[in-house]
């Protein structure tokens, strides 16, 4: 049995998984938001493991360095810049081994295991969150680049001009925007409410708001197809909690089509790509934190 910590922003996710992927006692701590705080909650769940854990699979945000185990940036959580967890687990005299990936490239280890890229050689996975992350496969392999750095989509520009944060893909792409922007337009109170929004685009209550997904989808699916003109990949899953909703596979399938379709030089020229949501989704980023240990113990 390994101990699986997926490391978000606002919590922490804590599950045991089995070699065979099995996941129990799944729980979740809200992430602290210093150092100090952060490291003492992380040395109580080590302190607390059974003696018949076999490991630990850390799925962390920013670009993380899986040979020594250093987080750089952080994402949002920025304090863990040139945080090493090999130190760490060294300094506290835990003498498990442990992995740690990036949490885009995590989920995509979690699906090529178990998930909907089980065989697949060849694809490309997008989570849609406060930004937008993923990983690549090529040949079987997670391509993770000469800096670590392969499959940040959210750094893409996607505007002519110089980078700028507000015309970047994690930018335009943030799920949570999204449903900000929703929110706004159906004017609740609450603007994180991502589910009312879902209702009322299910029921397409309003024309504006429809729009706007609409618009939103498109853009997800012209990043996909830009991807596909680069990696030609037998499959794309879609990650993040926005996934969950059928609604969003749906649409972004309907758009992917109409580019194709646009021009018939483009129909002759590309196989349509199977675009679905990842089979695990908010699971993800355990089992491919747990994969990537079992692939390291095992080489």
């Amino acid at each position: 049995m390994y101990c699986a910590l997926d490391i978000g922003g606002t919590q922490i996710k804590q599950a045991y998984v089995t070699k065979e992927g099995e996941l129990s006692d799944v729980k979740t701590t809200d992430t602290p938001k210093t150092k100090q705080q952060f490291l003492a909650c992380i040395e109580n769940i080590l302190n607390e493991l059974p003696d018949t854990c076999q490991g630990v699979g850390i799925s962390c945000p920013g670009k993380i360095d899986t040979t020594t185990k250093t987080v750089y940036h952080g994402g949002s959580l920025t304090f863990l810049d040139h945080f090493s967890f090999a130190d760490f687990f060294e300094k506290i005299g835990c003498t498990l081994p442990v992995a740690v990936q990036n949490d885009g490239k995590a989920a995509i280890l979690g699906e090529y295991w178990l998930g909907s890229l089980q065989g697949i050689r060849q694809a490309v996975g997008l989570t849609l969150g406060t930004g937008v992350g993923g990983g690549l496969l090529v040949d079987g392999k997670l391509l993770e680049g000469k800096n670590f750095q392969a499959g940040e989509f959210s750094f893409i520009l996607n505007h002519p001009s110089l980078p700028d944060k507000q015309v970047m893909t994690g930018a335009q792409l943030s799920a949570a925007r999204f449903i900000k922007q929703a929110a706004r337009l159906l004017e609740l109170e609450d603007i994180t409410d991502g589910q009312t929004v879902f209702e009322h685009l299910n029921k397409n209550s309003s024309k504006s708001l429809y729009d706007l997904f609409e618009g939103y989808c498109f853009q997800i699916a012209s990043l996909l197809f830009n991807l596909q003109c680069i990696f030609d990949p037998e499959k794309i899953v879609i990650g993040g909690g926005i996934s969950a909703q059928p609604l969003l596979i749906t649409e972004i399938n309907r758009q992917y089509a109409k580019i194709l379709n646009h021009d018939a030089f483009y129909q002759q020229t590309f196989t349509p790509v199977v675009i679905e949501a990842c089979q695990f989704q908010n699971h993800a980023n355990c089992l491919g934190a747990v994969y990537a240990l079992r692939t390291e113990l095992s080489s």
